[in-house]
């Protein structure tokens, strides 16, 4: 069984929002999810086992950074090497003027923080109160890109 990353569509919402709901304390509404799949810039995809979603990454391409805004896998397929390869289809879609990629995550979710750092990630700094539900910091985490313009 081969985990493919695809380009996230409107049939894959269900899916990204109970996954969503199961990851964030303070989930998106359906209705974000469908905005990201027409915004410019954005780079919403879907890592898909056995025709099922079992994860996403939804962010931006802002010319000179990618944004994530976010990455969550199914609790049932963590650990199976989804999030890895989405991170690295985001970074691959990202413009060649892309310098870095960025994101904020929960101070108390060493797990992800963990997962980032492995992936290159570097902590940057702190958003003081940045989450909600409940108030907590966030830390801003950046991967910088070895990217050259055409």
């Amino acid at each position: 069984m081969e985990i493919i990353i695809r380009d996230a569509n409107i049939a894959d919402i269900p899916d990204i929002k109970a996954i969503e709901d199961l990851s964030f304390t303070d989930p998106w509404h359906r209705e974000g999810f469908e905005s990201a799949l027409d915004a410019a810039g954005e780079i919403f995809l879907a890592a898909v086992l056995d025709g099922k979603v079992i994860g996403f990454i939804a962010g931006s391409d802002n010319g000179d950074h990618g944004y994530i805004e976010k990455v969550a896998v199914s609790p049932h397929h963590r650990r199976m090497g989804a999030a890895g390869l989405l991170l690295r289809e985001f970074e691959r879609r990202l413009n060649e003027e892309c310098g870095f990629m960025v994101l904020e995550v929960r101070q108390s979710n060493e797990a992800a923080v963990s997962a980032y750092e492995k992936y290159g990630f570097e902590k940057i700094g702190v958003r003081k109160r940045f989450y909600s539900h409940p108030s907590e910091d966030g830390v801003i985490m950046q991967k910088n890109l070895e990217r050259q313009s055409i």
